[in-house]
């Protein structure tokens, strides 16, 4: 869609809980690779790893001006939470 970006983005854990890392890519509606991130965080779960990536992406499309963001996870509990269906641990 002209004008809006996206935003994939993926957390992940060695263990649960254990150290934690995310990445993620924001793309224009070209599909063309406009800024990344890569990030260690603390150690946490794989789901505190997924909603942390996911804000520092947002952040992330912030800073760059971005107001229009098609955001794709992996991470079908954290969709869920963010859509009111369960509530956050």
């Amino acid at each position: 869609m002209c004008g809006w970006w996206k935003l994939n983005c993926d957390g992940a854990a060695k263990g649960n809980p254990e150290r934690t890392l995310g990445r993620g890519i924001i793309r224009d509606y070209t599909s063309h690779g406009v800024a990344g991130i890569s990030c260690y965080y603390r150690v946490g779960t794989n789901l505190e790893a997924e909603a942390k990536d996911l804000l520092d992406g947002i952040n992330l499309s912030l800073q760059l001006n971005v107001n229009q963001v098609q955001v794709e996870l992996d991470s079908n509990i954290l969709i869920q939470i963010m859509n009111g269906i369960f509530s956050a641990p």
